[in-house]
């Protein structure tokens, strides 16, 4: 069974062992996420190592991408706190702990508090729990609980208000980059990006971060390669929806990161908004991956919802060119059961008849490139070579289901970065 849509798994306690890892990429796994909000360094590089050792052992060109945080509010009290409908609770900041208060929620930005406005919204784990604020005082403030729940320490925490004064790179960010270029990682997914100035700016600051390496390396007579790795820009805030244009130019792929993006714009937009970027990345031909709960139950549960299939079945449709699980693969029950759903929804949806994933009309260019490019042919396809890495995303864009592209003559860590795009290998 070979499929053309791409499989992203996160990486995490329930898959990072070689035997897991090897049934993956056998199922259908084209390229490893590996989230920076949680784990130390030395579990991340051993990850690395394990992810590289099991794709060798199954001879299969698998991607790393190494997931940063960027300026992620979280929830920094140490034991869950239960919050109740209609309560009032108060919400500070580390360096601001009142014990006096009868119930505090502690948040690590400092003095975000001094940004909000009575009415504005307080979203925690995806929206699941949400607050009012009713009320500003000088060290804190008061809100009113709109949605209960049990609210888990380390948990993400959503004020789309005052996401705009958040910035992009924080300390952390910068010490795990210098910590991925080491490990040579094949892609960087960034989150929170608001603009296309702000992946200029990374790609300015990775290129002289990879140049001082060459410079070290130089020095002690080492020759090893520098490859500068993709930039997977995160499409989850309001500000990233206006500047879409520019920050799909200046990235190398882009992810819908559904999670916060439903938060930051109106749900009910949530859709379109998904088949909108899906589109403008194929005309600009940027790999595109769906992110965020495509098969969220099978976290607890071996069969997935029929809402979830439709869920895959409609992103690969759309024409997207992976699409990605985070629990589900990190830390769910039934990892191998969610890969293995996940690539049997893909193949049947791509040979449908309804999987019309064409961009309009072929042109006379697209069809020159078709019709040049040389390659074997098989029973029940043929494999295009491609010159190089531009050309064989180009000829991806297509979207020819009779056609797998290659490249002729990859370079270093080329086919690890191919392991994102539609159709090719």
């Amino acid at each position: 069974m070979t499929k053309k849509t791409k499989i992203v798994a996160t990486i995490g306690p329930a898959s990072e062992s070689p035997i897991m890892l090897s049934n993956l990429f056998r199922l259908g796994v084209d390229v490893c996420r590996l989230n920076f909000s949680h784990g130390e360094y030395l579990w991340h590089k051993k990850a690395i190592g394990k992810i590289r050792r099991a794709a060798g052992a199954v001879r299969k060109k698998v991607g790393i991408m190494a997931d940063i945080q960027g300026p992620r509010i979280r929830v920094m009290n140490r034991a869950p706190l239960e919050l109740v409908l209609g309560e009032k609770i108060f919400l500070t900041d580390e360096v601001s702990i009142h014990h006096h208060k009868k119930k505090e929620l502690m948040l690590d930005w400092e003095g975000f508090y001094q940004h909000l406005k009575k009415g504005a919204l307080v979203y925690i784990e995806d929206g699941l729990i949400s607050l009012k604020v009713v009320k500003r005082e000088k060290l804190g403030c008061w809100a009113e609980v709109t949605s209960a729940g049990l609210v888990k320490p380390h948990k993400g925490v959503n004020i789309p208000s005052i996401s705009h004064f958040m910035g992009f790179l924080t300390e952390k960010d910068f010490r795990d980059l210098d910590f991925v270029l080491e490990q040579g990682v094949d892609l960087i997914a960034v989150s929170f990006v608001a603009t296309g100035k702000d992946i200029s700016r990374l790609r300015t600051i990775i290129t002289e971060k990879l140049q001082t390496k060459k410079a070290i390396q130089k020095k002690s007579g080492k020759k090893e390669k520098i490859i500068l790795p993709w930039i997977v820009s995160k499409i989850e805030r309001k500000e990233a929806v206006e500047h879409l244009e520019g920050i799909i130019e200046a990235s190398d792929a882009i992810m819908v990161a559904r999670g916060d993006l439903a938060i930051e714009m109106p749900q009910e937009k949530l859709g379109i908004l998904q088949k909108e970027i899906i589109s403008k990345c194929r005309k600009h031909k940027k790999p595109v991956i769906v992110a965020t709960q495509m098969a969220h139950t099978m976290i607890e549960n071996s069969r997935p919802t029929r809402a979830e299939i439709s869920d895959i079945t409609n992103a690969v449709i759309d024409g997207a060119d992976a699409i990605m699980f985070s629990g589900e693969t990190a830390q769910g029950k039934f990892p191998i059961k969610v890969v293995e759903t996940a690539a049997s929804i893909i193949y049947e949806t791509e040979k449908s008849p309804l999987n019309d994933t064409l961009l309009g009309r072929i042109g006379k260019f697209a069809r020159m490139i078709l019709g040049a490019r040389k390659g074997k042919k098989n029973r029940r396809r043929k494999i295009l070579l491609a010159n190089s890495l531009p050309e064989a995303i180009a000829i991806s864009s297509l979207r020819q289901e009779d056609i797998v592209v290659r490249l002729k003559n990859p370079l270093e860590k080329e086919r690890e970065k191919l392991s994102l795009v539609w159709g090719a290998e």
